[in-house]
């Protein structure tokens, strides 16, 4: 009998020359790591992209309440909303559930009167407006004339000190007159005249133009100060340039009356003294003017109280030219 032997060699890297593993045993590979790759992106929110659609008070409001809250409404919900106020407004800053609106809660009410501007930002969209509160000062004081007579024991001549008396002799009035023409929309317009004294009454001076004031905003009532404004007084025929003309007082509990009230200006001398010989320059220290006079007086008159007269009515528009008495 002839017997054969058969060898077969296996790789050594086949697979089964190597052992089969346990079966609690794990396998894993490492991917090669490119250091030069720009790191993963883990952020998965969507982008912002609200736009800002209003603004509560509307832009352009007025009489706005000084209680007002602010409020911005978005065109999608935000996570997060942005109040900018000028003049500076702070306050509490809250976001509705659903993210379409948001609304600031001032610590304090508004100043009365007060321009405001508002910028409401989400995401990158911002809008801005602007509004005006309202006069929170109800007193109706529209139409009432205040006195201010200049011979009045109350009446102090701050400047210059001591010429109220040589200024009066030589002036046929006797009064100045401050009328409120309206208050509206946290603003208040007044005109100014001067006025002579018939027995215990006073009225308008006609022989000169009253002094339109422009309307000026009246935030600190019951406090204003209307002015500066330029005019010219016509005493006697000559005419006087009045330049940066002021009138400031408060208005008292129920406006009956201004207290503190205070004139201001620069009083061109030189017709005075042209008209009565009279150089004020002589007695007083005085300025160079606007018009190129080197007589300028500065005048500061202060009434303690200026009372309303109910018999005073002022004429804005008077025209010295239809009275023949003045020509």
């Amino acid at each position: 009998m002839t017997l054969f032997l058969l060898l077969v060699a296996c790789p050594a890297d086949s697979p089964e020359s190597k052992p089969a593993p346990e079966p609690d045993q794990t396998t894993e590979s490492t991917a090669p790591v490119d250091d030069t790759a720009p790191p993963a992106d883990d952020s998965t929110a969507p982008p912002c992209t609200a736009v800002v659609t209003g603004v509560s008070p509307a832009d352009g409001s007025l009489d706005v309440s000084t209680d007002s809250v602010i409020t911005a409404t978005f065109s999608e919900p935000v996570t997060q909303a942005q109040f900018l106020v000028e003049p500076l407004v702070t306050g509490a800053t809250a976001l509705a559930p659903d993210g379409l609106s948001a609304t600031l809660t001032p610590d304090a009410p508004l100043a009365d009167a007060q321009d405001y501007r508002v910028a409401a930002t989400a995401c990158s969209s911002t809008l801005e407006t602007t509004f005006r509160t309202r006069l929170s000062w109800e007193v109706d004081v529209v139409d009432r004339a205040y006195v201010v007579d200049l011979e009045g024991s109350d009446i102090l001549w701050v400047e210059p000190p001591g010429i109220g008396p040589l200024f009066l002799a030589y002036l046929v009035t006797d009064a100045l007159i401050m009328q409120v023409e309206g208050v509206e929309s946290g603003m208040i317009d007044a005109v100014g005249t001067a006025a002579v004294k018939e027995g215990s009454d006073f009225r308008q001076y006609v022989c000169t133009a009253a002094i339109n004031f422009p309307p000026i905003s009246f935030s600190s009532a019951p406090a204003y100060e209307v002015g500066p404004t330029d005019t010219i007084l016509t005493i006697n025929g000559a005419d006087i340039p009045l330049y940066e003309t002021k009138i400031a007082g408060t208005f008292n509990e129920d406006g009956s009356a201004v207290d503190n009230l205070v004139v201001t200006g620069l009083m061109d001398s030189a017709p005075i003294a042209a008209m009565a010989g009279l150089d004020l320059c002589t007695f007083v220290e005085c300025t160079a003017c606007p018009d190129g006079s080197d007589k300028c007086v500065y005048l500061e008159v202060l009434d303690a109280r200026a009372p309303w007269d109910p018999d005073v009515q002022v004429d804005p528009y008077v025209d010295p030219a239809d009275y023949p008495s003045c020509r």
